[in-house]
């Protein structure tokens, strides 16, 4: 019996000896090993797997593009736009996965390829995925690992041009999907504020982002290495192209689910260490026309999952996560719950939609004219449109309770009256009569309180900023919280009340870095307690019945800790649009990836 590469067992007898790959690959890694010469098995090639594209011609690159105000060099690598010629090639339908890569391992590779961070693991026969990680695109591979699976498979690594190819089109498209922007439902990345998923997708799960020659993961899950040496582009037309003959960096394309948009679009290219590994780059293959290279080819079978081998660097143990309701949501900017269901305004849709308990959603009422805002006093459901308000029941029975409002925002419910704000002040319904309770302007946030609404005020308007209070029968503001007790440079971003009659609010740096903090003012008291920092940007203030204080950042969901003025971090990476919570649940919808999530409160 005959061992192979890296100490794996063969299960193959009477294998001539050859040279692994073309190349001498069996003498780089023998080489590598100290060891003789082995046998080694490697697999036919399967057209079958892979998109074929004709010869053809087509402008890679940008054309040059002036530098804007805040530099922008990203793009300047990308310069400048150049006609290529390319003969016909293959390329993978999908990218490597970590099942093909363990079998290169157990059949030509061994130890010299592994690594532990991959989701591989060691079994007596060779080398097998990690649970449920089968199909996942391979990760944590150097440049030389994927130039050398690719050879090992009878194919190679694309170059640059071939890529950018199968990428952007001859018509040079924006994306690999066509020109329009990036979302969760065509790729994995990291959105900015959120990630699409945690880790990369099993490979072949973005349908709508596949390519029009039908490659997917062109765009997200794990960037790409591809055969060049990174290097400027040059100016005058190129055959066939496959970069300078030396350097010091390879060339990584596509972009991964550690990426943020940009690296998503066809024409994006970076540079990395050709012997650095990454859970962000994977690979596929390319290949041509069949070249004599000596590999005995037939059937390539996995090990036999025996004696396995837990790795010295298991994968974490997946964080807490929220439970996901909804997806596919378009821009959810609010949130109400009404008889037992959740209702979400998808300003995106223009539209209310409803969600149920599989996590489908249905629209609810269509057609609303610019909505802002949405909440419910448990009968019925109210929104805020460019110049209206309306009730609308929870089978989609809509009725008007206001027109002629000049932007209406930020309504509150309870069981006895709607309020809401607007650029002229504060208006409140009770059944079918409508009340300016104060004129008030640049409001920020309202809350109901035994007979009162408070407010806050960011000085926006012809109204200094203030957090007060007036009595929903009308008259004149109280003014709890003065400008002269708020920070310079700083204004009021959100106002609740507690149920022994405590006032928080949120105030915010009016500009740039936009740090903020949260404060209470007790009953009786004048002066307010603050916290001592606060997430960038926060809104969204909330109060639970058992006393829980919640707010949101620009990219966080956050409570106040039991330790002091610090807060707890309850979900990062996420961009809250509406916010419901309760003493058992926390509901928000995230803007970024339009979905909704649950989270049990802690």
């Amino acid at each position: 019996m005959s061992t192979h590469l890296g100490g794996a067992m063969s299960t193959r007898r009477g294998a001539r000896a050859s040279g692994l790959i073309a190349a001498g690959l069996a003498a780089v890694l023998l080489g590598a090993s100290g060891q003789a010469q082995k046998h080694a098995t490697a697999p036919e090639v399967e057209l079958s797997t892979m998109i074929a594209f004709e010869a053809s011609s087509f402008t890679m690159g940008v054309e040059d593009l002036p530098v804007a105000p805040y530099g922008d060099w990203w793009f300047v690598d990308q310069q400048p736009a150049h006609e290529v010629q390319l003969s016909a090639f293959y390329l993978d339908r999908h990218e490597v996965s970590v099942a093909q890569f363990a079998l290169f391992l157990t059949h030509a590779a061994g130890a010299f390829h592994f690594h532990p961070d991959q989701p591989i693991e060691r079994v007596a026969g060779g080398y097998l995925p990690r649970a449920e990680r089968d199909q996942h695109p391979i990760n944590y591979v150097s440049w030389q690992a994927a130039h050398h699976y690719c050879l090992w498979a009878g194919k190679r690594l694309p170059t640059e041009a071939e890529w950018e190819r199968a990428a952007a089109g001859i018509e040079g498209r924006a994306y690999p999907w066509g020109d329009e922007g990036s979302s969760c439902d065509r790729a994995s990345y990291f959105t900015g504020s959120s990630y699409c998923q945690e880790g990369p997708l099993a490979v072949g799960q973005r349908p709508d982002g596949l390519s029009p020659d039908g490659i997917d993961d062109l765009g997200g899950n794990v960037a790409e290495w591809v055969a060049d040496y990174y290097d400027p582009y040059p100016a005058e037309p190129q055959q066939d192209p496959s970069g300078p003959e030396q350097g010091i960096w390879r060339v990584v394309r596509g972009g991964g689910h550690l990426d943020v948009p940009g690296a998503l679009q066809t024409r994006t290219r970076r540079a990395a260490d050709p012997n650095g590994r990454s859970a962000n780059i994977g690979f596929r293959c390319a290949f041509q026309q069949p070249k004599e290279d000596g590999a005995l080819r037939g059937s390539v079978l996995p090990a036999a999952d025996e004696d396995r081998e837990a790795s010295d660097r298991p994968l974490a143990p997946p964080a807490a996560k929220p439970e996901q309701l909804a997806a596919g949501l378009l821009d959810p900017v609010a949130i109400a719950s009404l008889q037992g269901a959740y209702f979400v305004l998808a300003r995106g849709a223009s539209a209310i939609v409803v969600l149920d308990d599989s996590g489908a959603t249905k629209p609810l009422i269509e057609g609303l004219d610019a909505p802002t805002d949405l909440t419910s006093d448990q009968n019925a459901l109210f929104v805020t449109e460019a110049t209206s308000v309306r009730r609308v029941t929870a089978d989609g029975n809509a009725t008007t309770i206001a027109t002629g409002q000049n932007a209406p925002k930020h309504i509150v419910a309870d069981d006895n009256q709607v309020v809401w704000a607007s650029a002229d002040g504060i208006t409140g319904a009770v059944d079918t009569q409508v009340e300016l309770i104060a004129t008030l302007t640049g409001l920020t946030g309202l809350a109901l309180f035994d007979g009162n609404v408070y407010y806050s005020c960011d000085g926006s308007g012809q109204d200094p900023k203030s957090i007060g209070r007036v009595a929903l029968s009308g008259g004149a503001p109280q003014v709890l919280v003065a400008a002269s007790q708020l920070p310079s440079g700083h204004v009021p971003a959100d106002v609740a009340v507690a149920a022994d009659g405590s006032v928080y609010y949120l105030y915010k740096k009016s500009g740039w870095p936009t740090s903020g903090r949260l404060c209470l003012l007790a009953p009786q008291a004048s002066t307010p307690s603050c916290s001592s920092h606060s997430p960038a940007g926060p809104y969204n203030l909330r109060l639970t019945a058992d006393g829980r204080v919640l707010w949101t950042g620009q990219r966080v969901l956050v409570t106040l800790s039991d330790a002091g003025d610090n807060y707890q971090h309850l979900a990062p990476w996420t961009r809250v649009g509406g916010l419901l919570a309760s003493a058992s649940s926390i509901v928000w919808t995230d803007r970024h990836d339009g979905r909704v999530y649950q989270l049990t409160a802690p």
